[in-house]
């Protein structure tokens, strides 16, 4: 893969290339984060070997350093796992989360829909 990487605020971006899978971070850090990784597509057997199928998506995390606000929005395909087959996974999620806390819980919107599930 390549990398431009600048100051904590300043754009950066990283491709990483693994197989067959591309992920692509990009956005600043710093105390006002914007990120998002995207995954075009990450196929999930170049990572784990036991494990097939394609996911396609975006992550994003913006915010503040102090409370990051996480959205995600993931399609996934022919998923298969040993016995466990997931023909079309849809996840759409979002939430808030404080990073100084102790306090493992964060309120998270999620939808996810499961089609063609054996």
């Amino acid at each position: 893969g390549d990398a431009h990487l600048g100051p904590d605020a300043a754009p950066s971006q990283l491709n990483l290339r693994v197989g067959e899978s591309e992920l692509r971070l990009q956005g600043r850090g710093g105390d006002a984060p914007d990120l998002r990784l995207s995954l075009a597509p990450l196929r999930l057997q170049d990572l784990l070997p036991e494990v097939s199928g394609e996911l396609r998506g975006d992550v994003r995390l913006t915010g503040s350093f102090d409370r990051p606000d996480l959205q995600a929005s993931l399609e996934g395909d022919s998923l298969r796992q040993d016995e466990l087959r997931i023909g079309r996974l849809s996840l759409e999620a979002s939430g808030s989360f404080d990073s100084g806390s102790a306090d493992a819980d964060m309120p998270l919107d999620l939808r996810l829909s499961l089609r063609d599930l054996a």
